[in-house]
């Protein structure tokens, strides 16, 4: 869904943020099927030593309902 609206946005390029090693490793595979298929390219923008520890499931979880 994303490199859909990457495509009717005329975007060429992901940007994601990775907070060590394993995310690296979750995101690649993606990468490399986005440019197959789409042509669209990802740049990996690694997160300050200060913030590794924060995650979407973090955030979520400590969020005021």
């Amino acid at each position: 869904m994303l490199v859909d609206y990457c495509r009717e946005a005329g975007a060429g390029v992901i940007v994601r943020g990775v907070r060590n090693l394993a995310d690296f490793e979750h995101e690649l595979p993606m990468a490399h099927t986005n440019r197959h298929l789409t042509g669209i390219e990802t740049l990996f923008v690694p997160s300050s030593a200060s913030n590794a520890h924060i995650s979407s499931t973090l955030v979520v979880a400590t969020a005021p309902r």
